[in-house]
């Protein structure tokens, strides 16, 4: 039952040694300096090394020993301070020092970043916690600073974290969130628990401290794991002193699935081919189920049994591997090519920069020998190769391969819990907060610029950019046709557009918003419209580039947990469509007697088109034309449902005149006055009304508490925008909706609000996305479970909707809906 665990120890540590020089091999001289200086920073708090702290900060590393750089770097500082540094520390508060995820494998580049696992008592207080993670942040900064250029990342885990399944309930979520587990751009949550522990068992290097027990466990007795190391405690085979149990990995439950997916979209956002490689492993998985083989006990049962280093210990690879069995065995060779490119890009980045000659030789033998085995041209390599030539067709073309195989990948492991019946394991707070950033990247609504973010170090902005219309044609549809060459150049014809849009400002933005356009791009339009010229197009990116200066911002959780507001608001009044051309304007004229929305006899608006530019507070570019006699008209509707009541004023609305005439004496003034009445008037929940005619009609701007009406004159008189539905026969009044309610009710958004009545029932406000609202009265149940079976229904149903292969325009995945507990009497309003 132990005969073989001196001999797994031996082979375990024969393992992490060679992690450990491998991990040293991708890195610069400065770069292995300070993998070398982490665990001795944290081993020592003493003001002759840097990033020690004042206070009670948890230091000393169990059993840490200095390798020779450790000790040169010791030397070099106390020659430097004039002072003796004792190596030997009153405490050992860290018990383990690891590294884990792509370092060592073939998946690191010297461009990787390094994340480490500090692993602590589950008894450290939380007061030293906060100490120990400020500590941490600033060795996060030194190695970011120009003179290491590292990213480098800090996880403190308590030795219990995995020892216990949480079972996360509000109360419980909002006091993960309370001590730092809540979603972020690095920390996970609750979205994944013991996926985590797979993942890191499969890559861990011990840099300093502890070994981890569970290496040395045979993989025979993982279902008795707890007893086995008790005994292996009990009978001194191994020492505590000298060994960290986290916990074994067991049977990951089905409800962790679906939580992983959702948390491994989100960081594909900004490492696309990194995260559809692990979501493909997690729909591998799920296959599985339940007799899933997890690749941290594979790459443990090949180290037990086996002598020496193979791939089949290397982690990145075994993930490969694995996957692409899969995708082979379902003859599903268009995700198994899509995988190829990104597991391609994974070990071809950075190659040229890996300075040890050893570690390049090797991983050249490995990327032709995969190369070779996929049958891939020099063409495909050489263009795979240097993402620097990409342009934004090549990035569009896989962004989409990408998108498609998380989406199916995606609505495979909502199926998995159909299947399943699983309830889900993330908390829905997190759940909110991950679904809503991926309903701001990756779903598409009419207006909403799509950005195709596939990798911010790419340069894509085009030497020519040409904006061309198509009108009255029997070939082409009408609209607007972008075409990254110029319009002399004779092979535009015959080549595809990049993109097409109904109107020539939806085209500007997303060229701009792409960075396809910068002060050197050269800007051609071809129309026959007399007001669009290239130098407009010109001044419409300058004034987005003044406008959106700080544009993206970062976006807190509340934020998203919230409605949105406008930040920033540019409207281009008769860009495209310029009614004053067509007017002889007298000198002199009295302006009191004029309007720019009924101008003269004929009673004709002069505003022929509005174009709307604008951000959010989810960090969303929406870009809305308005054309024709009935622009204004439209964009005032839009507008009602665009501006909530009580909301913040945006922190920048800029009108651009294009008028041939009057412009800023009359077109401007009267634009500017407008959308200021009725940004000023919803942002004070005015009760008030405003006579407009616009053009041959009389309206009247109506303005509540609740929202903003254009109505005509004749059919004057007061709209709710509500309309409500009492459910189970309650005794609520429908005209009594609580005025904070109707206040964050927004158009486009499923919501709930929860309000509590005085003999602890709930009362609840449904608001559809056309803001119609159903009241159920006397709900006494449990709150979380119903907001749990209304996100499993919202999910289930996006699967189902999947599995029928329905296509639809505008289909979004992940607009869940939203939670709110209002309490009426202090008229406050707090997501759940």
């Amino acid at each position: 039952m132990f005969s073989k665990v001196k001999l797994y120890e031996q082979r375990y540590r024969e393992l992490n040694e060679y992690r450990l020089a491998k991990a040293q091999e991708f890195v610069n001289e400065k770069g292995k300096l300070f993998f070398n200086l982490v665990p001795l920073m944290l081993h020592l708090n003493n003001s002759a090394v840097p990033c020690a702290l004042a206070g009670d900060v948890p230091h000393g590393i169990c059993n840490f020993k200095l390798n020779d750089i450790q000790r040169q770097v010791l030397d070099d500082y106390s020659v430097a301070t004039a002072s003796v540094i004792d190596i030997n520390t009153a405490e050992e508060s860290i018990l383990g020092l690891y590294c884990m995820g792509s370092t060592a494998s073939v998946g690191q580049s010297p461009n990787s970043d390094f994340d480490y696992w500090v692993c602590v008592s589950e008894y450290m207080p939380n007061e030293r916690i906060r100490l120990l993670e400020k500590k941490c942040k600033f060795i996060k900064e030194m190695a970011a600073s120009s003179e290491y250029k590292l990213d480098v990342n800090f996880f403190i885990v308590k030795t219990d974290k995995f020892k216990q399944h949480l079972n996360v309930d509000k109360k419980n979520a909002e006091d993960l969130i309370d001590c730092g587990m809540g979603v972020d751009e690095e920390n996970c949550g609750t979205a994944l628990h013991m996926f985590l522990l797979d993942e890191f068992y499969r890559s861990a290097i011990c840099v300093a401290g502890k070994m981890l027990t569970w290496m040395i466990v045979p993989c025979s007795h993982e279902h008795d794991y707890n007893e086995y190391v008790r005994q292996l405690y009990a009978k001194r085979i191994i020492s505590r002193d000298e060994w960290l149990d986290l916990g074994c990995i067991g049977d990951i439950p089905s409800n962790e699935y679906y939580g992983a997916a959702l948390w491994l979209l989100y960081k594909g956002i900004d490492s696309p081919f990194k995260a559809s490689i692990k979501i493909l492993l997690m729909e591998t998985y799920s296959a599985e189920y339940p007799q899933t083989q997890l690749i941290s006990m594979r790459v443990k049962d090949w180290m037990q049994n086996n002598e020496g280093y193979s791939l089949n210990l290397d982690s990145y690879y075994m993930v490969f591997e694995k996957i692409s069995r899969f995708l082979r065995n379902h003859n599903d060779y268009e995700r198994l090519e899509l995988l190829r490119i990104c597991f391609f890009q994974k070990i071809n980045e950075g190659f040229a920069k890996i300075v040890d000659p050893q570690a390049q030789a090797g991983r050249r033998t490995l990327i032709n020998n995969m190369i070779e085995a996929w049958g891939w041209s020099m063409e495909t390599v050489s263009r795979l190769s240097n993402r620097n030539t990409w342009n934004i067709v090549d990035v569009v073309n896989i962004y989409q391969r990408v998108f498609n195989v998380m989406i199916q990948s995606y609505h495979a492991l909502l199926t998995f819990g159909v299947e399943y019946k699983v309830t889900d394991a993330i908390s829905y707070r997190d759940l909110s907060v991950l679904s809503r950033k991926l309903f701001v990247v990756f779903d598409s609504f009419p207006g909403k610029v799509k950005q195709y973010l596939l990798s911010n170090k790419l340069n894509l902005a085009e030497k020519n950019i040409s904006f061309i219309e198509a009108r009255d044609s029997t070939v082409l549809k009408k609209g607007w046709y972008v075409y990254n060459k110029s319009l002399n150049d004779p092979s535009l014809i015959g080549t595809p557009p990049i993109f097409y849009f109904s109107n020539l400002v939806s085209a500007v933005a997303t060229c701009y918003f792409n960075a396809l356009i910068n002060k050197k791009t050269v800007i051609e339009v071809h129309t026959p419209n007399k007001n669009i010229t290239s130098e407009r197009v010109r001044g419409i990116c300058n004034e987005l580039k003044s406008q959106f200066e700080n544009y993206p911002s970062v976006v807190g959780n509340n934020s998203l947990l919230g409605v949105t507001n406008v930040k920033t608001m540019i409207v281009l009044v008769n860009f495209t469509q310029d009614p004053t051309r067509n007017h002889k304007f007298q000198g002199g004229m009295d302006r009191s007697s004029m309007s720019t929305f009924s101008y003269g006899n004929s009673n004709e608006c002069l505003i022929g088109s509005l174009s709307v530019i604008m951000s959010n507070s989810w960090n969303e570019i929406i870009c809305n034309h308005y054309e024709g006699q009935d622009a204004v008209v439209d964009f005032l509707k839009e507008m009602s449902h665009i501006f909530i009541p009580g909301a913040a004023l945006p922190v920048s609305t800029t009108v651009l005149d294009f008028s041939t005439h009057m412009g800023d004496v009359m077109v401007r003034p009267d634009m500017e006055n407008l959308i200021n009445l009725c940004m000023n008037n919803l942002h004070k929940k005015l009760l008030t009304s405003k006579n407009i005619t616009i053009g041959k009609v009389d309206y009247i701007l109506q303005f509540n508490s609740r929202a903003m009406n254009l109505v005509r004159a004749e059919e004057v008189k007061e709209k709710n925008p509500i309309k409500a539905e009492i459910i189970n026969g309650g005794e609520a009044n429908k005209d009594l909706v609580p005025s904070i309610i109707e206040a964050n009710c927004m158009y486009g958004l499923t919501q709930y609000f929860f309000v509590k009545n005085d003999n602890d029932s709930y009362q609840i406000f449904n608001s559809s996305e056309n803001q119609e609202l159903k009241i159920y009265d006397n709900f006494k149940a449990s709150i979380s479970e119903l907001i749990l079976d209304i996100t499993s229904y919202y999910t289930h149903s996006q699967s189902k909707f999947a599995k029928e292969k329905e296509k639809h325009k505008y289909r979004q995945y992940f607009n869940l809906p939203q939670f709110f507990l209002v309490d009426v009497a202090n008229n406050t309003i707090s997501p759940l």
